[in-house]
């Protein structure tokens, strides 16, 4: 689990920088269109023309910063007590009180649950993906088992 989600932040940080990169390209170059206005090199229109392209995209690449960033100063410690968490779901669920299995809910429910009155089904529209991932993880761990017991037998 640590390497997937060591592999995941690096995905994020790599992003990240390139976000961080083209928004720093196209700041540099609203500063040049910008310079060559002011020193009447190109025309009122024209400044605006790329002003108004230039600027939506500098958003965007501010959007895609802000969406990648994570900080966690104990990003470990946090992770460590998820996957204890994730590893004994039905005694943190016994264990906690109301609040606690609100809080668990919340985390592993991050969208909450939702109740359909007329087919008596309870519906989770997302499922807090390190959570998600254990069942496939878990398959995958059980056919490396089999694999390995059908080889010594």
């Amino acid at each position: 689990m640590y390497r997937l989600l060591n592999l995941y932040l690096v995905h994020v940080s790599r992003n990240a920088a390139q976000a961080k990169k083209r928004l720093e390209e196209k700041k540099g170059l609203l500063e040049k269109i910008e310079h060559k206005f002011i020193t009447d090199q190109i025309s009122q229109e024209a400044y605006d023309r790329h002003c108004t392209k230039i600027h939506p995209e500098i958003d965007t690449f501010l959007e895609e910063t802000d969406l990648h960033r994570y900080e966690s100063s104990n990003l470990e410690k946090a992770v460590t007590q998820c996957l204890q968490m994730a590893q004994d779901q039905s005694g943190a669920w016994v264990s906690a009180g109301y609040e606690g299995k609100q809080q668990l809910q919340r985390l592993v429910f991050p969208d909450g649950m939702l109740f359909d009155k007329k087919k008596g089904v309870v519906r989770t529209p997302r499922v807090n993906s390190l959570f998600a991932a254990i069942p496939l993880l878990a398959r995958v761990s059980g056919e490396n088992e089999n694999a390995i017991h059908q080889r010594i037998a």
